[in-house]
């Protein structure tokens, strides 16, 4: 079933292909997440970075954010294991991580299709 190309077509496309580069590049841009955690007798806290690195430059900026006020007489070694369970739990799945801080704040269901990173 194999067709042949017209002399003219055959033509055209080797006129096309010889005008190609004969390499192209692209730039690629390397993203990385870093989460951090804090707590304090007071009150405990996460934050998801995001670092873009390109050719060009460094962007960086805030992803998440979320802090807690803590009740009176919570440990500091288990307010640092909340900390823990927060910061992973930003860190293995950050998209769910930020819908679900968006849901919180908003009172509201989140699409899980929404991509806000």
């Amino acid at each position: 079933m194999g067709r042949t190309a017209t002399p003219g077509l055959a033509k055209r496309w080797t006129k096309w292909e010889l005008g190609l580069p004969e390499r192209i590049t692209f730039a690629r841009a390397l993203v990385r997440y870093h989460v951090f955690g804090d707590a304090s007798g007071q009150g405990v806290a996460v934050a998801a970075y995001r670092v873009v690195s390109q050719p060009s430059g460094f962007a960086q900026g805030i992803v998440a954010a979320k802090g807690h006020l803590v009740k009176q007489g919570l440990t500091i070694p288990h307010l640092e294991l909340v900390v823990s369970h927060m910061t992973t739990n930003l860190a293995t799945n950050p998209v769910d991580g930020v819908l679900l801080l968006v849901r919180e704040h908003s009172g509201t269901p989140v699409d899980k299709g929404i991509r806000t990173i």
